[in-house]
């Protein structure tokens, strides 16, 4: 059998470099760029998060309406019928 090993190599994905050691990573992270970009980050994710938010209010507010829409072409609908029902017992009186 031939010799394994196992290298640990850490990516940092805000600028792409493989670092060979936790420490120097650590170190990375802890640089004003390397936090710039993870506020960037954050902000971009919890605008799309917002936009999410956003556009299911807007679905829902759309399902409101049709919905008040629908009761009130029942409402008229039984008006309709109440009167078409007091006529026949007017009628058969």
């Amino acid at each position: 059998m031939g010799d394994t090993s196992i290298t640990t190599n850490l990516l940092c994905p805000c600028n792409n470099i493989i670092y060979d050691s936790e420490k120097k990573l650590k170190t990375h992270q802890k640089t004003l760029g390397h936090r710039i970009w993870e506020t960037q980050s954050e902000i971009k994710s919890l605008k799309c998060e917002l936009t999410r938010r956003d556009n299911t209010i807007s679905q829902l507010e759309r399902k409101i309406l049709e919905r008040d829409q629908r009761i009130l072409v029942l409402k008229e609908r039984s008006k309709v019928l109440k009167s078409c029902l007091q006529s026949r017992m007017d009628d058969m009186s």
